[in-house]
């Protein structure tokens, strides 16, 4: 409780709370309250809603997971089966598969 907002109560009638907050710094709200986000969305999402200039710093709140590692590999692997030497095939509905030039 700072000195003004104490003074106050104390002039109210307000007992001193017995659970006081340890002092923090507002900025690990912040901080918490990023990385929880970071779990949700896209970094680069992270980093427009966080005002950050760099992606760089927006990577501090950004801590792969382990599915996150595993599900990306996937989807590597996924793009991976569909391109062989510079051509993609693409499915086409019932009549068979297509390729095209990237």
């Amino acid at each position: 409780m700072n000195k003004v907002a104490f003074e106050a109560a104390k002039k109210a009638g307000a007992a001193e709370p017995k659970n006081k907050l340890k002092p923090f710094a507002p900025y690990s709200i912040r901080h918490t309250a990023l990385t929880n986000l970071a779990v949700q969305c896209n970094t680069f999402a992270l980093k427009t809603n966080a005002w950050h200039s760099s992606i760089t710093i927006t990577q501090r709140y950004v801590h792969a997971q382990a599915e996150a590692i595993t599900e990306a590999f996937r989807k590597i692997a996924d793009r991976q089966k569909g391109v062989t030497d510079g051509v993609t095939i693409r499915k086409q509905p019932k009549s068979g598969a297509t390729k095209q030039r990237l």
